[in-house]
């Protein structure tokens, strides 16, 4: 989509003429389908969370012999090159859509990642009693720490450290032994 690419090569500052420009398309055809720039970064993150869940469900089969830690390291630096890719997108619409809309303003395709990554669990040899519920919370974690990092030290998505750390993060809670009731 154009809109995106103009986010990465103009940033923030990109105008709905730009966008219009770099896409062929009139900027009235533009404000069309998108009245505001906030409904078009709604579509833009909408779009872009897509991709990366047909990305995740793409490459997950491919490692369902590999070792737990190897499927957590793709699955993870994926989405980290991704969000790298789109951390200007992600810091416009934490900044301008969603106090305006708020979180509801986005689908939510949580679920669809928690059931795939729930699965994988289930199939693997974790310490985790709930795999639904550790599903959810390891996705809700990797992407408040990525989208975190997006806005606060985009320059740590690049670092292999960022990524690393974020794996024996993943790892560590899903192989720590879990004890009776508390």
């Amino acid at each position: 989509m154009a809109a995106a690419k103009a986010l990465r090569e103009q940033g923030a500052a990109v105008s709905m003429t730009r966008i219009a420009e770099m896409s062929g398309y009139g900027i009235g055809t533009v404000y069309e389908y998108f009245p505001n720039r906030a409904s078009l970064l709604c579509e833009l993150m909408h779009q872009t969370c897509e991709d990366e869940l047909a990305a995740v469900v793409t490459l997950v089969p491919g490692l369902r012999d590999a070792p737990l830690h190897v499927l957590v390291e793709r699955v993870i630096g994926l989405l980290v090159a991704r969000a790298d890719d789109h951390r200007v997108l992600t810091r416009l619409v934490t900044i301008e859509v969603l106090p305006t809309l708020g979180p509801e303003g986005l689908e939510d395709l949580m679920p669809m990642a928690a059931a795939l990554l729930a699965a994988e669990i289930r199939g693997r040899d974790t310490q985790v009693v709930d795999p639904d519920m550790a599903a959810r919370f390891i996705l809700i974690a990797v992407e408040a720490i990525v989208d975190n990092a997006a806005m606060e030290r985009p320059q740590c998505l690049a670092q292999p450290d960022f990524t690393r750390e974020l794996v024996a993060l993943v790892m560590g809670y899903m192989m720590h032994p879990r004890g009776g009731a508390a």
